[in-house]
C-alpha cells in the first residue's frame, strides 16, 4: 500500500499539460478529464462503478484507489487496467464492516488525468 497510486493522485502536485494536437482534426490533445463521482456499493466487498470521460485521444487505461472512509492513505486497488467499455465496474475484496471510499484516474496517449472526487 502506498499513499499515491502510480504517477497521479491527491497527494501529487498536478501539472498543467502542454497541449499537443491530435490529427487529423487538429483537436487539442489533452489528458482525460476527472470523471464524475463513483458509485460505491457493498456486496461481499465493495463494487465500484464509473463512467469513462470522453477525451482526445481516447482514454486507454484506468486505475482505482481505495481507503477506509476519512483516512488519508489511498491504496491502489489494482494495477492500471485497459478500458474496454464506456462504463466499468470492479469488485474489490475489503472488510465490509469498515466503510471505504474509492477514486479513479484515467490515462490516454497524452498523459494522466486528475483523480475523481470522493
Amino acid at each position: 500500500c502506498y499513499h499515491s497510486p502510480a504517477g497521479c493522485g491527491p497527494s501529487s502536485p498536478s501539472s498543467s499539460p502542454t497541449a499537443a494536437f491530435f490529427q487529423p482534426a487538429l483537436v487539442p490533445a489533452l489528458p482525460p478529464a476527472a470523471p464524475a463521482p463513483l458509485c460505491v456499493t457493498t456486496l461481499g466487498g465493495i463494487l465500484v462503478r464509473w463512467s469513462i470521460p470522453k477525451a482526445v485521444p481516447p482514454v486507454t487505461m484506468s486505475q482505482v484507489a481505495l481507503r477506509p472512509a476519512g483516512s488519508g492513505n489511498w491504496c491502489a486497488a489494482a494495477q492500471w487496467r485497459p478500458v474496454s467499455a464506456p462504463q466499468c465496474e470492479m469488485l474489490y475484496e475489503v472488510d465490509i464492516a469498515i466503510p471505504h471510499e474509492a477514486i479513479v484516474c484515467f490515462r490516454n496517449d497524452v498523459g494522466l488525468g486528475e483523480w475523481s472526487a470522493v
